[in-house]
C-alpha cells in the first residue's frame, strides 16, 4: 500500500533552519514535484499488456458433436463384441488400448455436451 505524504504550508517553520536543509519544506515539496513528474514521464515505458487472445476451440454445433460423441460409444461397443472372439493377445491389448481411448474420448464430448 502505497504512502500518502500530506504537505500543509501553513506550518510554521523554524528560524534556525537553513534553506539548503534537505528537510525544509520548501525543499521537500520541490524533490515531491520532481519525483511526480518523473513518475508521470515514466509512464510512457509502462509494458503495455498484449491484447487478449481466446481460445482456439473451434465450436462445432451441438448436433456434429452429438454424432461424434454416438459414434465414438458404437465404436466402443464394436471393439467390446470383438474382444469376446479368440484373438491373439497383442490384438487383444491393441482393442483394450482403443476401448480405453475412446471412453476417455467420449467422456471428454460428454462433458462439453453438458455444460
Amino acid at each position: 500500500m502505497a504512502q500518502q505524504f500530506v504537505f500543509d504550508p501553513r506550518l510554521p517553520v523554524s528560524t534556525t533552519q537553513s534553506e539548503s536543509d534537505p528537510n525544509h519544506p520548501k525543499n521537500v515539496a520541490r524533490k515531491l514535484k520532481i519525483t511526480e513528474m518523473q513518475s508521470n514521464a515514466d509512464t510512457k515505458y509502462d509494458i503495455i499488456p498484449p491484447p487478449r487472445v481466446e481460445g482456439f476451440y473451434e465450436n462445432l454445433d451441438k448436433k456434429q458433436d452429438m454424432w461424434i460423441f454416438v459414434g465414438t460409444v458404437v465404436t466402443i461397443i464394436i471393439c467390446l463384441l470383438i474382444l469376446i472372439r479368440p484373438l491373439p493377445l497383442v490384438v487383444k491389448f491393441s482393442f483394450i488400448a482403443l476401448i480405453v481411448l475412446a471412453i476417455h474420448y467420449a467422456l471428454g464430448k460428454l462433458a462439453k455436451l453438458t455444460v
